[in-house]
């Protein structure tokens, strides 16, 4: 997800505080399409080593989105 147009945007656009609340928006519509499979996926993280991974991989992107935002912020 973070090669995204949309999520690269939010970390490469001129404008930070704008783009706050931007991944709001985003993680809302993701949730509510794709919400309940996203849940099953972090269920299986038990039971699957893959799905464990893929949800470490998931869990990473998000937080370098963020951390990224609020690196932004801080210049």
């Amino acid at each position: 997800m973070a090669a995204r147009p949309e999520i690269t945007a939010l970390r490469e656009g001129a404008d930070a505080r704008a783009a706050i609340a931007q991944p709001g928006t985003y993680s809302t519509a993701l949730l509510e399409r794709a919400g309940d499979l996203i849940m099953v996926s972090v269920e299986a993280t038990g039971a699957d080593p893959d799905m464990r991974a893929a949800t470490d991989m998931g869990t990473t992107a998000t937080r370098q989105v963020q951390f990224a935002l609020t690196e932004r912020l801080n210049e």
